[in-house]
């Protein structure tokens, strides 16, 4: 779809061709003029412009009157509000994108002005329309929300890892485009459903909806193509997010495409080269981004971003540090856990009697999760649809598997078999290791089990299975699995 809003007039102003007004104060239908000398005219009497019925229509074109507003393409869904100040407000589907063009009247090519706008609380609201210029066009063009910017427009099979002051995180899994989990910790986690919508290229707001009722709004703001940092607050009602002003900032954020190794050795990239990193002292982000080996781009708050010299030492898989010259800073890296952890300044030596009282700064960091090659192709499995498993635990259970992210659970209860359906996301996590989350949609207590299998040549193996009950652990059980039959499509 194209909006367009049209011409500056020129000076002694012009008539409006094709669209009513809505006069506020007396709610009659009237056809403006535009006056003026190149800027639109004061629109505080009126509030809503929608296609004109009017017989004098064409005579009004005719005789060259000024085209504020055309749909092309499609019927525009509603009406468009021009407000005082040239501030356009059209109507959008949320997580749409809209970028604003300008030509002389429609003569000259398209040029775009500033960057492209998206749809919120079913608008987009339009105000840089840059220098006026009489004669001047403008348009809005519907452009592809998924190439603007690193924020994703959905969360299927993606990961949030919301990273705490303290280097741990919770996980927050979209198994599907409509369902997921919240892991807080070992101890707790719930399903929810969800609507994800992109509010800008970094940035997207998700609404949760917890088995219980409730609701809550999680806010993410990306600073690399994988990280940046999340909020979260309570929601009273799901259609009210653009209601809410700030939410409280939780700390950073990592998106991970599939799922993170749990409980496992979490490795420093042996080298930084087009990595990206955040470091975050209590709220204070500094981006990263490293060219190679020896050199990065710095970018602190208050700071213009600078290219600065690297030093990067790996001690070993989770102990590093990294020091940037000519800053003289330096700091040490400790991993927590898959996706980052802590790091603190080290006093770098100073001349003998000229080193002031050394009060290190420290904080949180962030890096991209990598996924090593698998050597055996097929083990673990890249999907398991079609696929399914016998785990020996406290019980025998066969887990079968659909394609469409849907299976079942089978096993013998009291000398009588029990089928249960549920649903689930699965991704590898290692060379060796993999994670499989199920939910079961028709139980009403809110069960999840999360497995961590590792892998042996013949794709049998061990699991680890984390079980939760009406948000709260309900036990860990280990065992073994190997494969069974086909589980069909």
């Amino acid at each position: 779809m194209v909006v367009e809003a049209g011409q500056f007039p020129k000076a002694g102003g012009a008539i409006l061709c094709g669209w009513e007004m809505t006069d506020v104060s007396r709610r009659r239908k009237v056809l403006p003029r535009l006056a003026g000398s190149g800027y639109f005219m004061d629109w505080e009497d009126f509030e809503e412009m929608k296609p004109a019925r009017w017989k004098l229509e064409s005579v009004w074109c005719a005789l060259g009157g000024v085209l504020l507003m055309a749909g092309v393409g499609e019927a525009q869904v509603g009406p468009v509000r021009m407000e005082v100040g040239r501030r356009l407000r059209i109507p959008a589907a949320p997580g749409t994108a809209w970028q604003l063009e300008r030509s002389v009247s429609g003569g000259t090519p398209w040029e775009r002005v500033g960057e492209p706008r998206f749809g919120v609380a079913g608008e987009v609201v339009i105000d840089d329309f840059g220098l006026a210029v009489a004669g001047q066009r403008f348009r809005a063009v519907s452009v592809d929300p998924a190439v603007v910017g690193d924020a994703p427009v959905g969360g299927a099979g993606l990961t949030a890892l919301l990273v705490r002051s303290g280097g741990n995180h919770s996980e927050v899994v979209f198994m599907s485009a409509t369902d997921g989990f919240y892991r807080l910790d070992e101890q707790h986690a719930r399903t929810f459903g969800y609507r994800w919508v992109k509010t800008g290229p970094q940035g997207a707001e998700v609404v949760l909806s917890w088995s219980d009722g409730t609701h809550s709004l999680l806010r993410m703001e990306l600073e690399t193509k994988t990280s940046g940092r999340w909020g979260m607050e309570p929601l009273a009602d799901p259609a009210g997010a653009a209601a809410v002003g700030e939410t409280g900032d939780g700390g950073l954020l990592q998106l991970v495409t599939g799922r993170i190794r749990r409980n496992g050795l979490a490795e420093l990239p042996a080298d930084l080269s087009g990595r990206e990193m955040l470091l975050d002292e209590g709220g204070m982000v500094t981006s990263v981004r490293f060219a190679d080996g020896h050199r990065a781009r710095l970018r602190s708050p208050g700071a213009a971003e600078r290219e600065v010299e690297v030093v990067y030492e790996r001690e070993n898989a989770a102990r590093g540090s990294l020091r940037f010259e000519p800053l003289g800073w330096q700091i040490l890296l400790e991993m927590n856990g898959a996706g980052g952890g802590t790091f603190q300044e080290q006093a770098v030596p100073a001349p003998q009697g000229q080193a002031p009282p050394f009060v290190p700064r420290r904080g949180v960091f962030t890096t991209p999760v990598e996924r090593p090659a698998v050597p055996n192709g097929d083990c673990p499995p890249e999907s398991l649809g079609g696929r399914s498993y016998i785990v020996h635990g406290s019980t025998v259970c066969t887990l079968t598997f659909k394609a469409d992210g849907t299976g079942t659970a089978a096993k013998e209860v009291n000398g009588s078999l029990e089928v249960t359906a549920f649903t689930y996301a699965y991704a590898r996590t290692g060379a060796a290791s993999a994670s499989l989350a199920l939910t079961f949609p028709g139980v009403s207590r809110d069960l999840i089990d999360d497995y961590q299998f590792d892998y042996s040549d013949d794709c049998a193996g061990k699991f680890r299975r984390d079980s939760y009950a009406s948000g709260g652990s309900a036990g860990v059980t280990a065992g073994t699995f190997t494969a069974g039959p086909g589980g069909g499509g």
